[in-house]
C-alpha cells in the first residue's frame, strides 16, 4: 500500500523552514507558556506540558520529547507580551528531523531585553534525543545566549538531561535535570533545577490530564501546576492550566487553543500571570504565543477527504515479505494488503474500492483478498473491478465486485482447470542417469518427476481432488457474484476464450468501455463527491497511542526451507529466489515472544517444503511461542 501526503505540506514546509532559519525570537525573560524554567531568556512555544510533548518545541523545555517527533517537523512562533505601554513581540524558528531512534532539534532565535530598549539576546537552543523503545526516550539539551550589551548573557550557555517515560496507554512520565552543569550568571553559580511533569490519559487518546512540578536543588523556589487538554473533535483541541509559582508568590494560568489539518497545526496559548493578593487586570502579567507548525505525518484533521474509491492495482503474486530491493524498499508484503481492507471497511471517509487487475495473484492470495473483500462489503462499502484480459483466477477475484468492467479490446480467457506435469524418467535414462527415491506412502507424488512417464493413479487421484476442489469454490464465487446459475456458467465455459461482447452478453461484466468511459462509470454509480483516489493512508482520528499500540507479528514462511538464514528477495533469475532459513525464522519468532506489545503471532506459510530438520527446528520455536 502507498500513503498519500497532506495537500500543501511540501509547500508550507519549504516556507517554514525558510523563515524558521532566518527570523529571531523575542520572548520576555520571564514568558509563561510552557513547563516551568528558569533560563535567563525564557523561549516557549504555545503552553503543553512536559509529559505530553512530542514535536519539535520539545527542543525548547524537555529534548527526550524529540524522541516521539514524526521524521520531519517545522515550527514557526509569534509571541506579544504587554509589559507597561510598550508590547514586547517574538518570533521563534524550530527544526527538528527524526531517522529511526535518533532525533535532533534546533531553536534560533533573539530574545526582547525588554520595553523601551532596542537590544535583543540571541538565543540557540540544540537537543538531540535516543528512543530506545516506543514507550522511553532519553535526551540532551543545550542552550546558549548571546548578547551585544550584557557581557554576562554573553556567556551563558549551559545543559540540560530529560527522559519521558510511556510504559502504559495511560500513563506518561517526564523527568529533567536543568543547568545540571551549575552555569555561571553575574559571577554567581546557578542550581540545577529538577522537573517532574505527569500525563494521565483517562481510557481515550483525546483527554490527557497532567502536572508539571519544578524545584531548585540547593534552594527553595518550587513550582507545581496541573492541566488538562480535550480534543472536541479531530482536528479541535482546547484545554487551560494553573500554577503556583512559589519564588514569585504568583498564580500563573492560561488557555489553549489547537487547529490541526493535514499535516499543519496551529496552536495558541493565552497566558496570564496574578501576584499574590490577586491583581486581576495587571497587563503587565497577560501574553499571547501562536505557533504554526508542518510535520511530515499527518495530524487529526478538522477536514478530511471524503467519498473516497481506493484504486488497488493488482499485478500477479503479491510478496508475503518486504523484499531488499535494489533501489530501496520494495512493494508491501500481502498482509499489509489485508490490514489496509480490513481499515478501509471502518473508515467512514472511504466509499469503496477499485481493484485495477492486470494479472491476478496465486489461488490462495485470491482466495484472503475475496475474503477480505467480502468484509469490506459487509461493512457498506463498494467494490468494483476492472480488467483487460481476465483469466480464470482474475474472474474469482473480481467476481467479488459490485460492478465489473472490461477495458475495450480486451477480453476473457475462461476455459477451465487444469494440472500440467512435465515427466523425464525417459530423458534421464537415456542420459544414463539412474534416480533412487525413498518416499512414504503412496500419495508423495513429487519425485514422480524423476521416476516415471506418466503419473500414477494416486497422483492421478489427487491432482483431480485439487482440480474438482478449486473449481468448486471457482464456480459458487461466480454464479454468486455475476447472479449467475451452475449451467450458464458450464456454458460458457464450453465455448472457450470470450471476447468482450460474450462476456457482456453473457452477464461476466457490466460494461465495456475505454478507461476514461469506466472511471466516470464508476464515480457515477458510487454517488455524487466519490474520487478515486491512487493511494490511501487512513487520517487519525486521536493523538498518537502512548506506550505504542499492541500489534500481532506476521512471520512468513516463503519459498524452500533451508538450513541456516533467509536469502533471496532480489529481482534477479535463479539468485533471487525466496527461500525461509530455520536460523531466520527462530530469531523472529523468539523476538516477537519477547516483545510485551505483541499480542499473537501469524505464521504465514508460502512454501513447498524443504529441509527436514530446518523444519524441526522452525516447529519447536512456535510451539515454545504457543
Amino acid at each position: 500500500m502507498t500513503t498519500r501526503t497532506p495537500s500543501g505540506l511540501a509547500a508550507a514546509a519549504l516556507t517554514l523552514l525558510g523563515l524558521g532559519l532566518t527570523v529571531a525570537l523575542a520572548t520576555p525573560s520571564d514568558a509563561l507558556a510552557g513547563p516551568p524554567s528558569e533560563s535567563p531568556r525564557a523561549m516557549f512555544s504555545p503552553w503543553t506540558a512536559a509529559a505530553e510533548q512530542d514535536g519539535v518545541e520539545a527542543v525548547l523545555t524537555h529534548a527526550a520529547g524529540l524522541g516521539f517527533m514524526s521524521s520531519l517537523e517545522l515550527g514557526l512562533a509569534v509571541t506579544t507580551r504587554l509589559q507597561g505601554d510598550d508590547p514586547v513581540n517574538s518570533v521563534l524558528g524550530l527544526l527538528g528531523a527524526r531517522l529511526g531512534p535518533l532525533a535532533v532539534g534546533l531553536g534560533l532565535g533573539g530574545v526582547g531585553d525588554g520595553p523601551g530598549t532596542d537590544s535583543t539576546t540571541t538565543r540557540v537552543d540544540w537537543g538531540l534525543a535516543l528512543r530506545l523503545s516506543d514507550a522511553l526516550s532519553v535526551g540532551f539539551g543545550w542552550q546558549a545566549l548571546y548578547s551585544d550589551v550584557d557581557a554576562d548573557l554573553d556567556a551563558y550557555d549551559t545543559w540540560s538531561l530529560s527522559t519521558t517515560l510511556r510504559p502504559f496507554r495511560a500513563l506518561s512520565l517526564a523527568v529533567a535535570i536543568d543547568r545540571f552543569d551549575t552555569p555561571k550568571l553575574a559571577g554567581d553559580d546557578l542550581n540545577a533545577i529538577l522537573r517532574v511533569g505527569l500525563g494521565v490519559r483517562p481510557g481515550t487518546e483525546r483527554v490527557t490530564v497532567a502536572a508539571d512540578f519544578s524545584h531548585e536543588l540547593g534552594g527553595d523556589p518550587w513550582t507545581l501546576g496541573g492541566s488538562v487538554r480535550v480534543m472536541l473533535v479531530p482536528g479541535l483541541v482546547i484545554g487551560g492550566y494553573g500554577a503556583w509559582d512559589d519564588a514569585r508568590s504568583e498564580v500563573r494560568a492560561g488557555a489553549f487553543l489547537g487547529l490541526y489539518q493535514g499535516g499543519l497545526a496551529l496552536e495558541s496559548s493565552v497566558d496570564a500571570r496574578l501576584p499574590d493578593g490577586g491583581d486581576d487586570g495587571d497587563a503587565d502579567g497577560m501574553s499571547l504565543t501562536t505557533m504554526l507548525k508542518a510535520k511530515s505525518a499527518p495530524y487529526p484533521s478538522l477536514v478530511t477527504d471524503k467519498h473516497l474509491l481506493v484504486k488497488l492495482p493488482i499485478g500477479g503474486a503479491i510478496p508475503e515479505r518486504t523484499s531488499d530491493s535494489l533501489l530501496g524498499d520494495g512493494p508491501a508484503p500481502f498482509g499489509k494488503w489485508i490490514q489496509a481492507l480490513d481499515v478501509m471497511a471502518h473508515d467512514d471517509d472511504v466509499d469503496g474500492v477499485v481493484l485495477s487487475i492486470s494479472s491476478a495473484p496465486s489461488w490462495g492470495q485470491s482466495w484472503e483478498l475475496r475474503e477480505a473483500l467480502e468484509r469490506l462489503k459487509a461493512a457498506g462499502k463498494k467494490v468494483y473491478a476492472v480488467m483487460t484480459i481476465g483469466d480464470m483466477r482474475a474472474m474469482y477475484l473480481a467476481s467479488v465486485a459490485d460492478k465489473v468492467y472490461l477495458h475495450a479490446g480486451g477480453g476473457l480467457l475462461l476455459t477451465g482447470l487444469a494440472i500440467t506435469r512435465t515427466y523425464i524418467a525417459t530423458l534421464l535414462e537415456r542420459l544414463g542417469v539412474n534416480v533412487q527415491i525413498v518416499k512414504f506412502e503412496e500419495y508423495k507424488s513429487a519425485p514422480e518427476a524423476l521416476t516415471r512417464t506418466g503419473p500414477s493413479e494416486p497422483a492421478e487421484e489427487q491432482d483431480k481432488a485439487i482440480l474438482d476442489g478449486v473449481m468448486a469454490a471457482w464456480m459458487g464465487a461466480v454464479t454468486a457474484g455475476r447472479h449467475l446459475t451452475d449451467e450458464q456458467v458450464d456454458a460458457t465455459l464450453k465455448t472457450g476464450p470470450q471476447s468482450m461482447k460474450v462476456a457482456l452478453e453473457r452477464g461476466l461484466v457490466d460494461g465495456v468501455d475505454a478507461n476514461d468511459a469506466i472511471a466516470k462509470a464508476i464515480a457515477a454509480d458510487a454517488g455524487e463527491g466519490a474520487q478515486i483516489v491512487d493511494s490511501y493512508r487512513p487520517s487519525p482520528r486521536a493523538w498518537s497511542r502512548w506506550a505504542g499500540a499492541p500489534t500481532v507479528a506476521i512471520v512468513p514462511i516463503v519459498g524452500s526451507i533451508v538450513d541456516g538464514g533467509s536469502a533471496g528477495g532480489l529481482p534477479i533469475p535463479i539468485l533471487g529466489d525466496e527461500t525461509t532459513g530455520d536460523e531466520t525464522f527462530v530469531r523472529a519468532i523468539e523476538a516477537a515472544s519477547r516483545d510485551a506489545s505483541v499480542l499473537g503471532i501469524v505464521v504465514r506459510v508460502d512454501s513447498g517444503g524443504g529441509s527436514a530438520t530446518a523444519s524441526d527446528k522452525m516447529y519447536r520455536a512456535v510451539q515454545l511461542a504457543a
